[in-house]
């Protein structure tokens, strides 16, 4: 798995197509503001909507970074099916013993966010 370069990104606009994209994916996961803040390990969703970003902005970025990395693979794994590829993270996986992709993001924070990418990467090294 290739580590995340997102929190070495320091140009204002570029950081701001980073948070829209993240955003534009969390509509497509039809995730819940609570749920976003947990994702990303930030207070409120409200102030990176703003391109406030916090303080410690490195965690916050490598999250992203990583969720990101689970849009493309899930992407390249259903190239013409949109619907498949969004609904991913909210069905179960005998990989997560049986939890969802978003159960295990939610309950073991960036650990768990790592993990996913993992399995979701894992995908397209099983179709070679």
């Amino acid at each position: 798995m290739t580590e995340t370069l997102l929190p070495e990104i320091k140009d204002p606009d570029a950081r701001r197509a980073i948070v829209d994209t993240v955003f534009a994916l969390f509509a497509r996961w039809h995730l819940h503001e609570i749920n976003q803040v947990q994702l990303l390990g930030v207070s409120s969703v409200s102030e990176l909507k703003q391109y406030n970003f916090p303080t410690d902005e490195g965690p916050v970025l490598t999250r992203i970074g990583n969720l990101l990395a689970i849009d493309r693979a899930l992407g390249k794994y259903f190239p013409y099916q949109p619907t498949a590829r969004d609904l991913w993270v909210t069905v179960a996986k005998d990989e997560l013993d049986g939890e969802t992709p978003l159960a295990i993001m939610l309950a073991q924070g960036s650990e768990g966010i790592s993990r996913v990418r993992q399995l979701a990467e894992s995908l397209l090294e099983k179709e070679i």
